[in-house]
Order: structure tokens, then sequence, then C-alpha cells
């Protein structure tokens, strides 16, 4: 087969299908050259899902008259003219390519007017070519109409899937750059109905308002600014973030933008779970909008025609920080869920990790084992515990399995596994960062058999489990002698948590990761149980050591330890108001 010089037209559908995917990435495009143009008004109207017409309308600089050809050329652009500029770019466009690459695959009316021209240009191009340049009278703006997207080219079309698919895919686009641009006026209409309007009044949670509601916008956390002195002024975050309370069972919430460029980005998304480590349960993932501010010349945005990729020039710092702003937002402005006392709850997740039986007295005190005063904790000294946990007075025990206490503004209910649970882990987290003492010898060490799973973990991370507390030494063929294990377990229970504990850890390779998942465990299995009775003594410890903790709202696992009845809420529901 010999090598042949593609054509004009095959060349320029092989580019525009780089750009152009679908027609989200022609809403996309078109936005981003609106915003570039200093529009604050952007109308956006889309018949059938963008296939049959996408026309958006904005009032931003326009075209001059005599470059309104050129910028349909591949490779043109206002916005850089030399190698030097792609290290310092400032505009969303950049690349030349998305007016040529849409008009190559569609039938494409462009009207426009600068503040140069008398009257406007309206251009005609059908499938990449000129049909027809004539002037026209037009407002100060641009006007761009897409018709028949990819009729030419049924190689993609037929990948397209159906209109309401189609428009679900552009409104997210949307909304969120009505986010980053809360100033601009975005009106996104369908088949003639109007799908969503934000007011450009510059307040971000205005735009949050339409597109969720009222009550979502108002929960967010804004998020606390960065210690300017460890970072020079040369990073700022901003943007919003759900509390602990408002969770989703995807990440499509979760919305980056860096210098308002929307962007997509794996290890953002793991700094913000890490952030959020302890506050969410297992599979569940929070709203955020976060906005990172950098010099352009530390990113790299020429990464991919979509421009959705960035490069870091120092991507751990990045990462750092968002977790850090982030973090220390949860800790300082995140407060205890309160109940819904007219609806039915309905759990959202499945805890899997059943509490073991533990030998005990009918009414037993706590063996918290607390050295929380011994530890350190990075970024906590700029709040107090009480403005996390509220001081509270116990009344008394609901079945056996949460403590009723009063304290501001009504009553909260604490389940004490929950509580104990938490109370625990931070102990033994502690120890871990003090390098305190965390083993308690046994008696007699314990002959214990191991699957060839659990030797492979223990030889893996047999330094691990020893700083946890356990010590096991060989002693033949799949036979081990366990010596020592974490001071919170009962000497009763020693072969069945360590069993648990390897098997938590087969579930995680990584190292760290590995670490909290067997904390967890020891923390849950060794934690009072539900239906544990408990002495009013017994519960003021449980409250106190609870009220000292770092993250004292949720368990090991995310859930929360306590539910606030509102006295407001009481007073509807007696009738009071």
């Amino acid at each position: 087969m010999s090598i042949k010089l593609l054509s004009t037209e095959v060349s320029s559908k092989i580019a525009a299908g780089e750009v152009i995917e679908r027609p989200s990435s022609v809403v996309k495009e078109l936005i981003e050259n609106s915003l570039d143009a200093g529009a604050d008004n952007i109308s956006i109207a889309i018949d059938e899902g963008g296939i049959e017409l996408i026309s958006i309308t904005d009032n931003g600089i326009g075209i001059e008259s005599k470059e309104v050809e050129l910028a349909f050329k591949r490779y043109s652009t206002s916005k850089i003219s030399s190698i030097e500029s792609l290290n310092n770019i400032s505009t969303l466009g950049f690349r030349g390519e998305a007016l040529a690459s849409i008009s190559s695959v569609s039938r494409l009316t462009l009207i426009t007017r600068s503040k140069n021209n008398d009257y406007g240009t309206k251009i005609i191009l059908n499938n990449g070519l000129i049909t027809e340049v004539v002037g026209t009278g037009a407002p100060l703006g641009t006007s761009i109409s897409v018709e028949n997207l990819f009729g030419n080219f049924p190689a993609r079309k037929k990948f397209l899937r159906s209109a309401k698919s189609e428009f679900l895919k552009i409104k997210p686009i949307v909304t969120k750059y009505s986010l980053a641009f809360p100033e601009v006026k975005f009106t996104l209409t369908h088949n003639d109905r109007v799908s969503f309007q934000s007011p450009g009044s510059k307040r971000i949670r205005d735009v949050i308002s339409p597109i969720y509601n009222n009550e979502i916008s108002n929960s967010l956390l804004e998020i606390n600014p960065l210690d300017l002195e460890k970072t020079d002024g040369s990073i700022n975050i901003s943007g919003l973030i759900s509390p602990p309370s408002l969770t989703y069972s995807n990440r499509t919430h979760i919305t980056y933008f860096v210098n308002k460029r929307l962007i997509q980005n794996s290890s953002l998304n793991f700094a913000l779970e890490q952030a959020y480590k302890g506050f969410l349960s297992d599979n569940r993932h929070p709203l955020a909008i976060i906005n990172i501010s950098v010099p352009n010349n530390t990113i790299d945005v020429n990464v991919h025609p979509s421009k959705t990729e960035i490069r870091f020039q120092n991507e751990e710092f990045i990462f750092s920080c968002v977790q850090r702003v982030v973090r220390n937002t949860l800790l300082t402005k995140s407060s205890i869920p309160s109940a819904n006392i007219p609806q039915k709850q309905n759990p959202t997740s499945n805890y899997a990790m059943a509490p073991l039986p533990l030998t005990s007295s009918d009414t037993q005190s706590l063996d918290t084992k607390t050295h929380s005063d011994e530890a350190t904790h990075p970024d906590t000294s700029s709040f107090s515990h009480h403005n996390l946990f509220p001081i509270l007075h116990v009344i008394g025990q609901l079945q056996n399995t949460y403590v009723v206490t009063e304290g501001p503004d009504g009553m909260y209910l604490i389940d004490q596994h929950a509580a104990h649970e938490r109370i625990l882990l931070e102990n033994l987290s502690n120890r871990l960062i003090t390098f305190s003492e965390n083993a308690q010898s046994l008696l007699e060490p314990l002959t214990i058999s191991l699957t060839s799973e659990e030797e492979k973990i223990l030889e893996q991370h047999s330094e691990e489990l020893k700083q946890i507390g356990f010590e096991i030494d060989p002693f033949g063929p799949r036979n081990h002698l366990l010596r020592a294990i974490p001071q919170v377990i009962n000497p009763s229970n020693a072969e069945d948590e360590l069993h648990n504990t390897l098997n938590e850890m087969l579930i995680e390779r990584n190292t760290p990761q590995v670490m909290k998942r067997a904390l967890a465990s020891i923390a849950c299995h060794s934690a009072i149980k539900a239906g544990d009775t408990l002495s009013i003594e017994s519960m003021k410890e449980l409250i106190q050591q609870l009220e000292k903790c770092i993250e004292p709202h949720t368990c090991a696992h995310g859930r929360p330890t306590t539910l606030h009845l509102k006295k407001s809420s009481l007073d509807y529901q007696f009738g009071r108001t």
C-alpha cells in the first residue's frame, strides 16, 4: 500500500474530530470564545440536543470585519503570537482550531460587529467552505449558529446519542462556566424552553441556587483562605464545599477551575477525598467548586486539544494546598447534622463492619486510654474543640444505644458505638504520631494459624503491624506466636482481632491506606457496642472524650456520631409555633 498525502477535506475532518467530539464540545469552545471576548451576557439556544442547532450570542468585543474570514483559517488566533506566548497563556482559548473545526463538520453562520465598525459582518460556511460574506446590521458582539452538526461526517454522527442525552452533556458545561464566571449572565434554552439562567450578580451562591436549590446554596461552606506566608502569595484557593451531611454517590458534583479554566484532574480528586477522610462514609462524595489561581507561567495548558487537562509546575505543592484548605474548612466550619423529624430517614450506605461481642458487665466504664494531650496535629492550632462540638449535659441512655444529652438549642443524640470508635481511632493515631507505646503483652503467647494471603500481608506490613501494637513471631509452617496486641483490644478477642485486621489490610495495598483501614478496624471492634448499658458517669466520660476529638462528628467509617434535634423543630412538632 503506497503512502498518500491526505486531502485538505479529509485532514480537516480528522483534526476537527480531536477538538469537536459531540455537541457539548461545540458549546464549550464557543462559550470560551465569548468569555475571552469579554462578554457579560451569553445566550445559548439548543435544538434537539445540539444535533440540529446550536446558537450562541454574546455582547463581547466582536470581530473586526477585515478579520472575519481569517478567523476560520486553522491556527489563526488573536490570543497568542509566538512560542513565548505559550508559556504565559491567560485566555481560555489559544489554539486557533475551534472555528475551523466546527465549520468543517457543519453549516455555520456567524454575525459579528466590533466597536470599530459601523455595521456588522455575516459569513456563512458549509463544511468548511465559505459560501457568503456580506455586511449586515448587527449589535456589538457575536452570534454563531451551528446547524446539521456532523451531517457530512457519518463516522462521528453515528456515535451521538439521543437529543435528550446530548443536551444533558451540554447543560453541565454551561452551569460550570457560570460558576467560574458568576459576573456573567448565562441563559440556556432547549427547544425554546429556558433550562437554566444565572443572574450575573457576581455572587457564586446566586448561581448555585438555580443549579441545585437555595437550601443547598446556603449550606455550602466557604473555603478558608490559605496562609499566604507559606505560599508567598503565588497561589490562591477559593470556592465552596459541602458539609459532611451533603453527599452524592458519584463525583459529578465536583468542579475544579484553574485560573477560571474548567479542568479535570484525578490527583485533585485524590487530594479532596483525603481532605474529607473521616467525614464521609465509603463511596460517598462531596459537592465542591474549587477555584485555583496560580501564575500563568507555572502551568502548561497546551496538553490536549480539549484544554481540560493541564500540568502544574509544582503539582505536589498545589495538591497539598488544596487538601490543607479543604480540611481546615471542614474542621472549623462543619457542624453537627440536624435530624429532620418530619421525614423518615433512609440510610444512604451500608456499613459492613459489624460489631463484635465484648465480654463486659452490664454497667461498664470506658477505658478510652486517652493521650490526646501528648499528640500534635497539623493545622489544628487555630481552632477550639468547642467550636466543633458543643458542651453537652448528659440526661440518660436510649435503648442502650444512644446517649441523650442537652446542649445549645436543643437535644443531642450520641451513637455510643460510633462515638467510642472515633475516640479510639484518634487515640491509636495519636500514639503512632507521638511514638508512644501501643502494645500490651499477653500473659501467654497465642499460637495462631494464618492463611497464605494473611501471611503475605504479615510479611509485607510487619513493621506497620508492630507500630499498631501487634507483636508476632513465626512458629512453624503457617503458625505464629502472637505475643502482644494493641492496648485497646480485649485480650479475649486477640486472635479474632488479628484476623480482622489482616483481612482489612488485604483490601488496601497502598501503605498509608492500609494503616488507616487497620486502625479503623481495631477501633470499630474494640468500641463499646449498641446494647451495652452505660452508667451516667461512663456516658459523661464518653462525651468528654468525644469533645476532645479533632473530628468528633463521624466515626472511623464516616457514620455520624451525633444528631441534633433543634428546639425549633420540637416546638413545631408540638404545635408551639
